[in-house]
């Protein structure tokens, strides 16, 4: 009996991989140093899959290379080819390990500096078989990819026009007020309003930047006065503004860890006739202000209460200058947050929308229960801190 068998494939994934990589620098020295080959070998490989397509696919000179007409279809196929191997493969091994394989997920530039050292870190200990490949763009370019399928999913904001693209909520950050020392609005004690802004220096990023739109939104009608000077990232606005030249609108995500700032603020604080009686602190604040209120005397004079247990703060509890902290398990929370996105985004099941993990209230009394919970190290600190945010 003959058993009909499909003749071998007439070229390589690792010939349309070069091929992609040529499209992709329009030069065959650079595609062959990205892919970890000689030019020569390269070359070779290229012209070896043009003879099995029976088509040129790039048209080559001294001085460029460019895509002939055939190239651009061919080549957009062959980069669709690519992504389904990669998907084939990734199946394989979630099969073995749901949590295995690539995952691909863009973010958008104004939240990324603040959330991915953290998420890195935590996905890398908690999921070591999980290769996340992130891509830092605007908005836009973003949902692009997610309709190509370039990416898995994206972290943007809702307001951005997503089309028919499937969202999940994640968070929702506030948006703060900055503005230079001494200006009228960083006096107000209460929240500023909307028509407070009229005619306000408003320094705004960029246009595509969704963040941009979102502080326009939020001053509604009043029509601040914006400054000819367009920021591409927060770090420069908030610089902008701590130089005098104007005031802007801030996500809190950008404005939480600034040890600097909190200690002065501190020491502002304490030093005022209506001096508070107590303090409750958030986590990164804590050391900050708490070396503020030693330098004044005032540390076990003022009732303090703090949020999560690291181990500069063990001593300060024993011995009864802090009196207790809120154990919020950011850790159990970051990997609660992280478990439902990635169950989400791998198996489609929808998370419980609301997750509830009440936290522990910790003294010196009952600190020797929750000796094995202490984070050691401020970069520790830092990341359960940002896992949890996530």
């Amino acid at each position: 009996m003959n058993v009909a068998r499909r003749p071998p494939p007439l070229f390589t994934l690792r010939q349309l991989q070069y091929a992609v990589a040529v499209a992709d620098t329009l030069s065959f020295g650079r595609a062959a140093e990205a892919c970890g080959v000689s030019q020569p070998s390269l070359s070779a490989q290229l012209g070896e899959l043009e003879g099995a397509l029976g088509a040129r696919l790039f048209e080559r000179d001294r001085r460029r290379v460019l895509l002939t007409a055939a190239g651009e279809a061919l080549v957009a196929r062959a980069r669709r080819v690519l992504t389904d191997a990669e998907d084939l493969a990734d199946a394989g091994r979630q099969l073995v390990d749901p949590l295995a394989g690539t995952l691909r997920i863009g973010v958008i530039p104004t939240i990324s500096s603040y959330l991915l050292p953290g998420v890195v870190r935590a996905l890398r200990r908690e999921h070591p078989r999980l290769n996340v490949r992130w891509t830092e763009d605007k908005t836009r370019a973003l949902v692009q990819a997610l309709d190509e399928g370039a990416l898995d999913a994206a972290l943007v904001a809702l307001e951005a026009d997503l089309g028919a693209l499937a969202r999940e909520p994640l968070g929702r950050d506030p948006f703060l007020l900055a503005a230079p020392r001494g200006h009228a609005l960083a006096r107000r004690t209460a929240p500023v309003t909307a028509e407070e802004l009229i005619g306000a220096p408003m320094l705004l990023l960029d246009d595509g930047h969704c963040l941009r739109d979102q502080a326009l939104a939020v001053c509604g009608g009043a029509r601040p006065e914006e400054l000819g000077f367009r920021a591409t990232s927060l770090p420069t606005l908030a610089q902008m503004v701590a130089s005098g030249a104007g005031v802007t609108l801030l996500p809190a995500l950008e404005s939480h860890e600034r040890p600097k700032e909190a200690y002065r603020q501190a020491l502002t604080l304490m030093q005022s006739k209506d001096r508070p009686e107590g303090l409750y602190l958030s986590t990164a604040n804590s050391m900050p202000v708490l070396r503020a209120l030693d330098e004044l005397g005032l540390l076990g004079k003022v009732q303090i209460v703090t949020t999560d247990l690291f181990q500069e703060l063990v001593p300060l509890i024993e011995f009864g200058k802090v009196l207790a902290t809120m154990y919020q398990r950011p850790y159990t929370q970051g990997k609660v947050a992280f478990e439902s996105l990635l169950a989400y985004l791998k198996e489609e099941n929808k998370p419980n929308p609301v997750i509830r993990l009440a936290p522990h209230v910790v003294f010196r009394s009952n600190l020797s229960l929750f000796s094995g919970l202490i984070l050691n190290t401020d970069e520790e600190l830092e990341t359960e801190l940002r896992s949890h945010k996530s």
